[in-house]
């Protein structure tokens, strides 16, 4: 996943193919996952780490650092002792799933599931990581899950449109980029859309142009 300092020029659709970044929102999607892990703006010392609550602090510390490695430690420590929260299998899956470490990322996802079935972006993260692992019959339907669970999940509708796409299903396509582009007509142009670190203004000439690859003499 892209850093939150990414520039404007890599969040852009290719013009010349635009289903190439098919995976263009979801360069967030672990980054922003944290959004739902309330994260602590604290410094603790080393020699001031003395409990698990400390040890999930510092990890949300190293987290938001990008240091993902320390913060992979610190969580180690707490599953030493057999603990399983909701909030340690939030971080842990947010932290594989920057290191690289699809499998675990995953399985972190499903304890999150157990413990919290209703979670859509949890569902997200694991259709971006169930796509990089190459489990193409899942991402489908854990976009579709997390469409079910919040309707109006704009980069979810975006994404199943692009593997719609990418599967030339022009019909389902073409469907999932006019429900994304009716629900961005809807927000507040200004506001920052979940996932993709970009307004509805901003947004919406990147579906259209999906649309016109997808359906060639198409009219939005």
């Amino acid at each position: 996943p892209s850093s939150p300092n990414s520039n404007s020029s890599e969040k852009s659709v290719t013009p010349a193919d635009p289903l190439s970044s098919t995976w263009e929102s979801y360069r967030h999607a672990s980054n922003n996952y944290a959004d739902s892990v309330n994260k602590q703006e604290m410094n603790l010392h080393p020699t001031e780490i003395k409990t698990d609550w400390d040890r999930l602090a510092a990890a949300e510390v190293a987290i938001s650092r990008a240091a993902y490695r320390e913060a992979l430690r610190y969580i180690e420590q707490i599953q030493e002792k057999r603990l399983h929260t909701l909030k340690i299998h939030q971080l842990s899956a947010l932290i594989y799933a920057n290191l690289g470490e699809l499998k675990s990322a995953y399985q972190n996802c499903e304890e999150i599931i157990k413990l919290d079935p209703n979670s859509p972006k949890t569902y997200y993260l694991m259709a971006h990581i169930a796509d990089e692992m190459g489990k193409y019959d899942d991402v489908k339907q854990l976009l579709k899950k997390a469409i079910y669970l919040d309707l109006y999940f704009v980069a979810a509708y975006m994404a199943l449109g692009d593997i719609y796409g990418r599967e030339s299903d022009r019909d389902r396509a073409l469907k999932m980029y006019r429900s994304t582009i009716d629900i961005l007509k809807a927000l507040p142009s200004d506001r920052i859309v979940e996932e993709t670190d970009l307004t509805p203004n901003e947004l919406i000439p990147q579906v259209e142009e999906r649309m016109r690859w997808i359906g060639v003499g198409f009219s939005i």
